[in-house]
């Protein structure tokens, strides 16, 4: 049986490996880029001073309602971004004199792509190829990238790089060259299997059962290892082929079990229906109800510290403005490495009427928020007074790097309750909604599958520990396929041992 078993599932778990083997690679060779720290421009006191009134801005464009309003910088000028809706494309008025930018929301991709891949050298040698909106999930652009819609700004250079940014919240998205897309390919094809992404049940199904074998038969090979004595022909080849399949079991075994079963588990929770980033809330910004004032009372925000960023969001029936600080040189380079945000200022919130009222702290906006985001009956099961927050400027096992933003605020609801929370109160989004098997899901797979339990020893120490185990369970496999091969020989001449 386990000479049966082995042979069918040994080319999944053949190309599974050699893939695994291009994990490391991907993460360690990627496109060249300057930073993913969004832009950081301090607000000069006289763009409020001067500001074209935002309600008769709205009005004179027939805008009636709006899901959020920012101030943004682009080239030498200062814009009020409107949201019209979570999915759609946002329009660009200049805060001067409020006059529409044609066609802003791409010049605004085009200007954050540009940020992103060459920091304040804006070097004017690289054109632009092309700038798409992406509303769904590709074969490039895949789940694991979170956020939608983004824009894919495509230059003109040989590595045919393409940066993908999030206009909305001036983020970055992801980033990929010839080189990373043919590794994504490749990656894809054989270890995420995402020719078959169109039928995620019968996906999940399909490697739940060949892992499910894999299991069986590695237990199997361990148990025959231990239970069955070698020959003791050692020159003879067919008892040397046992001899090297036998050594290499008991390794290789353990790397295969420790894979197959996070990689199980895995499985079933990619097979439920995926997450996906939404707004905390879907409440509109009306017009109509904006204060008259807003202008003016904007000059009103304290000066002890300089701003780089203004939003207009509604939560609760309440107008809102969240005021971001400027802080220079406090967000990370490159997330991936890094593994967290270095330092983080606080955003302040006020409510908004004829004045700026009490502000809020980020900790009580994101418990506002978090009940928010949960609605209906939870809302009442919740309450925001039994709540325990968490702000997370590095990632854990509960949110790993392939949740992909920070910071964010963990809200969970204490012991006996499964729901917790992951809340960008930056963007008013709900990042992640984790439950019991999703939690024990990312636990698993982070510490079986990835190797975090060398995460202390830094990346490149999880990195070599994956490699040692991948060809290990590779070996395993040559080994066991030549003690086939040298079987059949034998079978072929008659001569049995």
């Amino acid at each position: 049986m386990h000479r049966v078993l082995s042979t069918c599932i040994g080319v999944p778990i053949f190309l599974w490996a050699v893939s695994g083997l291009m994990h490391p690679l991907m993460t360690s060779v990627r496109p060249q880029i300057t930073t993913q720290a969004g832009p950081d421009i301090n607000i000069p006191v006289a763009v409020f001073q001067h500001a074209f009134p935002l309600k008769r801005l709205l009005q004179q464009a027939a805008i009636a309602e709006a899901c959020q309003v920012h101030l943004i910088h682009m080239d030498t000028s200062w814009y009020y971004q409107i949201l019209p809706a979570p999915t759609k494309a946002a329009r660009y008025f200049n805060i001067q004199n409020g006059r529409e930018l044609l066609n802003g929301d791409q010049l605004y991709a085009a200007s954050l792509a540009r940020h992103f891949l060459l920091g304040k050298t804006k070097h004017p040698g690289i054109p632009i190829q092309s700038i798409k909106l992406i509303n769904d999930y590709t074969d490039q652009y895949t789940y694991v990238n979170r956020l939608l819609p983004v824009y894919k700004v495509s230059f003109l250079r040989p590595d045919r790089i393409a940066i993908y940014v999030d206009t909305h919240n001036s983020r970055f998205a992801f980033a990929l060259d010839r080189h990373r897309a043919a590794f994504n390919r490749f990656f894809g094809w054989f270890h995420t299997w995402s020719w078959m992404d169109r039928l995620p049940r019968l996906k999940a199904g399909i490697i739940a059962m060949i892992l499910l074998l894999t299991l069986f038969t590695a237990s199997l090979g361990i148990y025959l290892s231990f239970a069955t004595k070698a020959k003791r022909h050692k020159t003879h080849p067919l008892i040397k082929a046992r001899r090297l399949h036998r050594l290499t079991a008991i390794t290789g075994a353990f790397f295969l079990l420790a894979w197959a079963f996070s990689g199980l588990i895995h499985a079933l929770q990619n097979g439920r229906s995926p997450f996906k980033i939404r707004p905390v809330t879907n409440e509109m910004i009306i017009t109509a109800e904006l204060p008259e004032s807003l202008p003016a009372t904007l000059t009103e925000l304290p000066n002890a510290r300089s701003i780089a960023g203004i939003s207009l969001f509604q939560l609760k029936g309440q107008l809102w403005l969240q005021t971001e600080p400027y802080a220079r040189q406090t967000k990370t380079k490159d997330l991936m490495l890094e593994q967290e945000v270095k330092e983080h200022s606080f955003s302040d919130y006020y409510t908004v009427k004829d004045t700026l009222l009490k502000g809020y702290s980020e900790k009580q906006m994101a418990a506002l928020m978090a009940a928010s985001a949960l609605g209906g009956k939870d809302s009442k099961t919740y309450r925001i007074d039994t709540a325990q927050l968490r702000h997370l400027t590095h990632f854990t096992e509960q949110y790993n790097f392939s949740d992909k933003i920070l910071p964010v605020w963990q809200v969970s609801y204490g012991p006996g309750i499964s729901k917790t929370l992951f809340v960008d109160i930056t963007s008013g989004s709900l990042v992640k909604k984790g439950d019991t098997f999703k939690q024990t899901d990312a636990l698993i797979f982070a510490f079986f599958h990835k190797h975090e339990f060398m995460g202390w020893a830094g990346k490149s120490a999880k990195d070599t520990s994956t490699v040692i185990g991948v060809l290990t369970v590779l070996i395993l496999l040559i080994a066991g396929y030549r003690l086939l091969y040298i079987k059949s020989l034998h079978r072929k001449t008659g001569n049995r041992r």
